[in-house]
């Protein structure tokens, strides 16, 4: 049977183009297809035509994660688009894969997907995504002067930028002041920002009358001003407070304006330093109470270490801890006292000191003591090895936290102190400030100028 007959056998159709009928060809159910051997021209129009691949085929295989020429070749691109434009071009490729290179960079680790990025000047010399780091492209192409990355910084080595166009305060520039410039450095990014910002000031300047005591400056005030400077230190000088010259060489710390106080503000720095030294005695009184707080508790351990006692973990308190502060001075006068601050240890209490801090009974009643688990040794100097110590479980006693509740206390009683001796010392030096400025601007004569006001 010829190949028009087999055609019409099926349904008397048209032969088409060569791709419609390969496409038809492949819609054939297979019981009813042709094979090529069958017609050779089919044959030859298959050969002919190329099956396109689909998206999901059509991948184009990246360069390897570990391609050290790919890596350069995206740094240097990367440096060549900072340098010139600032940005890194679009990606142009059909997939993810396609527009970036396969590289690790950043925090993220991600690739290089043409977002701004900076490069360490550490050892590291990673390259890292500003939005990864939180910094503005915008900051980063204008004010960013070096990237130091956290793991690569340091005290002496850390990230800096570009002082910042002073008229950023007025109009929001951000962009970097010409402090490099030559021979001129200037605080401005450009001269025009420079004429803008001046500009303004002389907006605020007050226009009136050229005399003024207390207001604001008027524009002949600030011309004077600005003709009476020589350079910028003297004009940023201006409204600093005057100084007297140090003339004591044999005391250079003592302060210049104490020699020309007044009567009654010596008088109240007399008070000051005697107040002083009061805070002062205070401060080392509780600081002594707090290294014998120190003392009871290393004794603590030494005791706990004793086979005739039971309870291990025992309170541990000292009645010691109790005195107040005047039962605190005659205990730490007495020999016993002596002794422990000097030695650096604690010992037992002796019959001299054992009534300082005892309770004072009621008119017939009975103070019973609890008994020691351990026994209460007499030496022949009148000593009570454990008669002051609380010997019951840590956790069932009125003591618990002893240690917390004292240190705590001995610690803020000592901030208090110091921040009282912190005001009084500001105070004092405001005194003599006050007479050093006082004094230097004795000879100053302003324009006194009486105005009538009805």
């Amino acid at each position: 049977m010829s190949i028009s007959e087999k055609v019409k056998a099926e349904g008397g159709r048209n032969r088409k183009a060569s791709s419609i009928v390969v496409a038809s060809n492949q819609n054939i159910p297979t019981s009813t297809r042709m094979s090529p051997m069958q017609n050779p021209s089919l044959a030859k129009i298959e050969k002919e035509t190329v099956k396109k691949p689909t998206s999901a085929t059509a991948k184009k295989p990246g360069p390897k994660p570990g391609s050290k020429s790919k890596l350069k070749q995206s740094k240097q691109e990367v440096q060549s688009s900072l340098t010139d434009t600032g940005h890194l071009p679009k990606a142009t490729g059909p997939s993810d894969s396609d527009s970036n290179d396969g590289g690790e960079y950043c925090i993220c680790r991600g690739p290089d997907d043409h977002r701004m990025m900076v490069n360490c000047e550490g050892p590291c010399k990673d390259w890292y995504h500003c939005s990864c780091l939180g910094i503005d492209v915008e900051d980063a192409k204008e004010l960013l002067d070096r990237y130091v990355c956290p793991k690569c910084s340091s005290d002496d080595f850390f990230t800096t930028y570009k002082p910042m166009c002073r008229y950023h305060n007025i109009s929001g520039c951000r962009k970097s002041a010409q402090v490099c410039l030559k021979p001129n450095p200037s605080m401005y990014c450009s001269e025009q920002h420079r004429r803008d910002f001046w500009n303004h000031v002389a907006t605020k300047l007050r226009s009136g009358e050229p005399s003024s005591i207390v207001s604001i400056l008027s524009h002949a005030e600030v011309s004077s001003l600005a003709k009476f400077c020589n350079d910028r230190s003297e004009w940023q000088a201006l409204g600093t407070e005057p100084r007297l010259e140090q003339k004591n060489k044999a005391d250079p710390d003592c302060p210049i304006g104490l020699k020309y106080v007044t009567p009654e503000e010596a008088e109240r720095i007399e008070s000051i330093h005697t107040e002083k030294a009061h805070i002062k005695g205070k401060i080392e009184l509780v600081q002594a109470q707090k290294k014998l707080l120190i003392m009871i508790h290393e004794h603590c351990k030494v005791i706990a270490q004793s086979p005739q006692l039971e309870v291990k973990d025992f309170c541990g308190y000292d009645n010691r801890l109790a005195l107040n502060e005047i039962q605190f001075i005659r205990w730490k006068q007495s020999e016993e006292g002596k002794k422990a601050f000097e030695t650096g240890v604690i010992g037992p209490r002796t019959r001299e000191t054992m009534s300082f801090g005892a309770p004072l009974p009621f008119p017939g009643e009975i103070i019973t003591t609890n008994p020691s688990p351990l026994e209460s040794t007499s030496t022949h100097t009148g000593e009570e090895t454990f008669h002051n110590y609380c010997f019951k479980p840590r956790k069932k006693c009125k003591h618990n936290g002893w240690r917390d509740i004292h240190g705590g206390d001995y610690q803020l009683t000592i901030t208090n102190y110091e921040e009282h001796m912190a005001r009084l010392q500001a105070e004092e030096d405001e005194i003599i400030q006050e007479a050093e400025i006082r004094e230097a601007t004795k000879d100053y004569h302003a324009h006194n100028v009486t105005i009538q006001h009805f």
